[in-house]
């Protein structure tokens, strides 16, 4: 049986959250105001309506109790919307909502009302810009605790047919190399987690490591010079 959700609001954010959902196997119920917003996603996904969120007696007979979670995508032109909205959908049971914010008090709001968390997209995007334009030898990152991150970086040409044990990653740049993205013979994209500390590294390779990123990008930008000694290391 299918997983269930609902995406209400159909902005940019609001429909690339409904495709995603739906291409990960979910059954997705999208809903905003606007016809032509609901007829553009209406070929992607199981069922999309045209109706107002705040409308409660619209909501009764879409079952939302039954479903795995909502996203509220209501955007910054409705932020009296979204909260409304945020609270009918925690009256109506659902298990996991999901709220877009817009401010750090419009998330307090939010929380207070009934999502169980919330999201700010234009600020996760102006992190993540700043972050490619301070580290642009580095893919991505997801931070864990101050100067603490998982990141993904291209295997330098340096380190092409070498190991993680010739490399000393660890010693000599305090990384530790949790998993290797590689695309195998068959084009399809694999995750190698725990790599062996033996195996040699490939072009194309991208290692996914935790550590400071200003450490990782010492490792995008890699002379080739190899340490005196070894050891195991990742």
């Amino acid at each position: 049986m299918k997983r269930r959700a609902v995406v209400i609001g159909l902005g940019q954010f609001g429909k690339k959250v409904a495709r995603a959902l739906a291409r990960r196997g979910f059954s997705v119920l999208a809903i905003d105001q606007d016809m032509k917003a609901v007829e553009e996603i209406a070929p992607d996904v199981d069922r999309a309506l045209a109706l107002d969120s705040v409308d409660e007696n619209a909501l009764v007979d879409l079952k939302l109790e039954e479903l795995e979670c909502a996203v509220c995508a209501l955007g910054s032109d409705s932020l009296e919307a979204s909260i409304l909205t945020t609270a009918l959908l925690r009256q109506f049971g659902v298990r996991r909502i999901v709220s877009r914010s817009m401010s750090a008090l419009h998330a307090r709001i939010l929380l207070k009302v009934g999502a169980h968390e919330t999201v700010n997209p234009e600020e996760e995007m102006g992190e993540r810009l700043a972050f490619r334009l301070s580290f642009p030898g580095l893919l991505e990152q997801i931070p864990l605790a101050d100067d603490v991150s998982l990141i993904e970086i291209p295997c330098p040409e340096t380190f092409h047919g070498r190991t993680l044990r010739e490399l000393g990653v660890r010693q000599r740049y305090g990384l530790t190399v949790v998993a290797i993205r590689r695309v195998g013979k068959d084009r399809r994209p694999r995750l190698l987690a725990n790599p062996r500390p033996g195996a040699p590294l490939q072009s194309g390779d991208v290692l996914v490591v935790i550590g400071s990123p200003e450490s990782a990008q010492l490792v995008a930008q890699d002379t080739g010079e190899a340490p005196d000694e070894g050891g195991e290391s990742r």
